[in-house]
């Protein structure tokens, strides 16, 4: 898929082994993923890039999400990127949609996210089900599609916030900069 070459996947992890070797198998190997491991955990970095040609693993400190995604995104060299979550089933072959649906914004967006299916009424917030594309005021952090120089142009994610609503102020700084999150 063409898309695959103009977008970075983001994967922020902490002591994940279980999910993460899974989850990385299940990514098209075109596109390139970044993964920031918050433990230092050098076997999980050797094995994930012995075993998949398009990941670099970067180990870190633990200093929070924020700074781990602002960290990662420096990193990639695509205008285009998905933050996601490494305990998620993604379609990837839904990307295109987010990269038609960029366009058509012109770019003007802060971030798009999936409708998501099967959640419990506590978790990732949903548009009205009858809507396919509503303007909404957060995405959920899980799974967000954004374009780096809005990315950064927001400012990032503030690194102050170690950890839950980084995604939400986020997208309220945006919204300041007439900047929209649609699902």
């Amino acid at each position: 898929m063409k898309y695959y070459k103009e977008l970075s996947i983001i994967i922020i992890t902490y002591k994940s082994d279980q999910i993460i070797y899974k989850f990385v198998s299940k990514i098209p190997k075109k596109i390139k993923v970044i993964v920031v491991e918050n433990s230092k955990n050098l076997r999980l970095k050797k094995n994930l890039e012995r075993k998949f040609k398009n990941v670099s693993v970067y180990l870190r400190n633990n200093e929070g999400v924020s700074s781990s995604l602002n960290y990662g995104v420096k990193k990639i060299k695509t205008d285009y990127f998905l933050h996601l979550s490494p305990d998620l089933q993604v379609n990837y072959n839904d990307i295109k949609l987010f990269f038609k649906y960029a366009n058509k914004l012109n770019n003007n967006f802060c971030a798009l996210g999936p409708r998501f299916l099967k959640t419990k009424k506590r978790g990732h917030i949903q548009i009205n089900k009858n809507v396919k594309i509503e303007k909404i005021d957060s995405i959920h952090g899980s799974y967000m599609f954004m374009n780096k120089h809005r990315f950064n142009q927001i400012g990032g994610w503030d690194k102050k916030i170690f950890l839950y609503f980084e995604e939400t102020d986020f997208c309220y700084r945006a919204k300041k900069l007439n900047l929209f999150c649609y699902q």
